[in-house]
C-alpha cells in the first residue's frame, strides 16, 4: 500500500472524547481510546497504525486535551510534539473540527484534511486505505463538498448517523462510485433505523470527513454568527502563533458538527465502502466484536466463573464475578463501581450515569 504523495494531505485523529457509554472502564482520567478492548493495542494505537499505511508520520496529527498528553507519549512516543494539537478545552465536535482545521490551515493554506476517530476498529486495512485515498481524490475534485465514507448498516443501531443516497445516480466524472448525499439523520430511534435499513438506500456514517481546510472553516463560519467572528480571529491568532487563540476557541458554543453542519448542508458526497468497520461506542458493540466467533455469545475477562450463561459479557478487574444461567447481560466490575445492564440498553448509560454523578462526581 502506497502512502499519499500529495504534500498537502493531512490526517487528524480526534482523541479527546471521554467515552461515557463504556463506563465504568472508560473514565475521564483514562477514556476508552487509550484502553485495550481487543488485543494488545489500544484503540488509539490501532487507528494510528491504520493511518500510517496512508500517510507519512509528519502528516498525521492527534488532537487531545492537555490531560491526555501523557497517554500519547506513553503509547506512541514517536509522535512528534509538533504533531500534537492541544485543545484549550472540551467543546464538542464543531469547535473541535474548527480548531483542527484552523491549525492545519495556519501551516498550509492548500491543505486537504481527513478527520478520523480514535475509537474505531478496522479489520480490513487495505480496503480502508483505498477508501481514504478515494476520499482525498474526491475532496480535491469537489473542493466545496465534504466527502464522507459510509458503510452498509448491519443492524438498527441508534447511536450512529444514517446517510441517504441514491445508488442509481452516481456522480459522473469520478474514478469510482461516488454519490451526493440526499439527507443525513443523526442517531435515529429504532423505528426509523429499521425503515432506513429496509429501504436499502442508507449507509452508516463512519464519522470520517475529508475536505480542504478552508472549506471546512467556511462552512462552520456560515453556520452561526459567533462562529463567523471567532473562527476568523482564531485562524489569525494561530497564524501569528498568538496565545489568544484559546480565547477565541472558547467563544465557540458547544455544538455537535453532525447536528450543526452535516444534517443541514447540501454539500455532502459519500463513498460507499466495504471496509470491515466497528464503532467501539458502547458495551453492546464490544460484546459483538468479542463474541462474533463464539456460539454461545459469551465473553469473560478477569476473575469470572460462569455456568450455563449466554449472550453475555462479563468483565472483572478486581473482585470475582460468579454468573449462573444469565442471558443478554453486560456486567463490568472495576475497583469502585459495577455496571449491570441488559445488553441492548447501552444507549441508556449516559443519562443514567448523570444521575449517579450528581452525588458521586468522583466516579466520572
Amino acid at each position: 500500500m502506497k502512502k499519499t504523495k500529495n504534500s498537502h494531505d493531512y490526517a487528524v485523529i480526534m482523541a479527546g472524547g471521554s467515552g461515557t457509554r463504556l463506563w465504568p472502564l472508560s473514565r475521564k482520567n483514562k477514556p476508552k481510546q487509550f484502553q485495550r478492548f481487543v488485543g494488545e493495542k489500544t484503540l488509539f494505537q490501532l487507528m494510528y497504525k491504520q493511518l500510517l499505511l496512508s500517510f507519512a508520520p509528519e502528516k498525521i496529527f492527534v488532537q487531545i486535551p492537555a490531560e491526555y498528553l501523557s497517554y500519547i507519549q506513553e503509547q506512541e512516543p514517536d509522535i512528534a510534539k509538533k504533531n500534537i494539537i492541544i485543545e484549550p478545552e472540551a467543546r464538542d465536535t464543531a469547535p473541535a473540527f474548527a480548531f483542527a482545521a484552523a491549525v492545519i490551515y495556519a501551516k498550509d493554506k492548500d491543505a486537504t484534511v481527513g478527520i478520523f476517530n480514535s475509537d474505531h476498529l478496522i479489520d480490513t486495512p487495505k480496503i480502508f486505505h483505498d477508501s481514504v485515498a478515494l476520499g482525498f481524490d474526491a475532496a480535491r475534485q469537489f473542493p466545496e463538498d465534504i466527502v464522507m465514507i459510509g458503510v452498509r448498516p448491519l443492524s438498527p443501531h441508534t447511536g450512529l448517523g444514517y446517510i441517504r443516497f441514491n445508488d442509481a445516480k452516481p456522480i459522473k466524472g469520478f474514478r469510482a462510485p461516488l454519490y451526493r448525499v440526499e439527507s443525513f439523520v443523526e442517531k435515529p430511534d429504532t423505528k426509523h433505523a429499521l425503515k432506513f435499513i429496509a429501504s436499502g438506500r442508507y449507509l452508516w456514517n463512519t464519522g470520517y470527513k475529508i475536505t480542504n481546510a478552508k472549506n471546512l472553516l467556511e462552512m462552520l463560519k456560515k453556520s452561526k454568527k459567533e462562529y463567523k467572528e471567532n473562527i476568523h480571529l482564531l485562524v489569525g491568532a494561530l497564524a501569528d502563533k498568538s496565545k489568544s487563540a484559546g480565547v477565541y476557541f472558547k467563544k465557540l458554543s458547544k455544538q455537535s458538527f453532525e447536528y450543526l453542519i452535516t444534517e443541514k448542508t447540501a454539500r455532502l458526497i459519500v463513498i460507499p465502502s466495504s471496509v470491515d468497520w466497528s464503532d467501539i461506542g458502547d458495551w453492546e458493540a464490544v460484546h459483538s466484536i468479542l463474541t462474533q466467533k463464539r456460539k454461545k455469545g459469551l465473553h469473560t475477562a478477569g476473575k469470572v466463573v460462569e455456568h450455563e450463561s449466554k449472550n453475555t459479557l462479563l468483565i472483572s478487574t478486581h473482585r470475582p464475578i460468579v454468573a449462573i444461567g444469565v442471558d443478554n447481560l453486560i456486567v463490568v466490575e472495576t475497583e469502585d463501581a459495577v455496571l449491570i445492564m441488559s445488553k441492548n440498553r447501552s444507549q441508556d448509560i449516559k443519562p443514567t450515569l448523570q444521575r449517579l454523578l450528581e452525588n458521586e462526581p468522583h466516579l466520572s
